[in-house]
């Protein structure tokens, strides 16, 4: 069942993490984060806006981090973690290559763009997912990786759910 030794089946993992990010959003829903977290914006709420996306996906992260802990896919000893706003890749940024097509979204997303294509005809774009379960270093192992945009931001950025 360790992760970290690639004995398990990659279809088998992946199917049980995907459980486990199935338990940790009823928990998130469940529990008291859900409201105090996702309450939508009220002009004249004395309790305040709606949470960041950074703070939403670091309760969410903390749910999924305690099943895979309960389930021992995470423990202190295994390479197996997870991370928030991970931009790592060895000693260089995590990127990412988008196809052609892609690239009308990718612009739309950042605040920084690159026209450029790639030798392989990719864009290519740094960045830090908002939630990975992976083992850091490489890219090689990553398990699980998850991209959190608010409805409000969506609207900003033109594209519907």
């Amino acid at each position: 069942m360790s992760n970290s030794t690639g004995s398990e089946d990659p279809t088998d993992e992946a199917e049980a993490i995907w459980k486990c990010l199935e338990e940790a959003v009823k928990r998130f829903n469940k529990s008291i984060d859900q409201e105090t977290l996702l309450r939508p914006r009220k002009k004249n709420s004395k309790r305040g806006p709606a949470a960041s996306e950074r703070a939403i996906t670091h309760r969410l992260a903390l749910y999924l981090e305690l099943v895979l802990r309960e389930r021992k896919r995470v423990t202190d000893k295994t390479l197996l973690v997870v991370d928030c706003e991970y931009n790592r890749h060895g000693g260089a940024l995590k990127t990412l290559a988008a196809e052609g097509e892609l690239s009308a979204i990718v612009k739309k997303a950042r605040t920084r763009q690159n026209d450029e294509l790639n030798d392989d005809g990719y864009y290519v774009f740094s960045v830090a997912p908002d939630i990975v379960v992976h083992e850091r270093g490489h890219d090689k192992r990553n398990r699980l990786i998850i991209e959190v945009k608010k409805a409000t931001t969506l609207k900003r950025l033109g594209m519907t759910r």
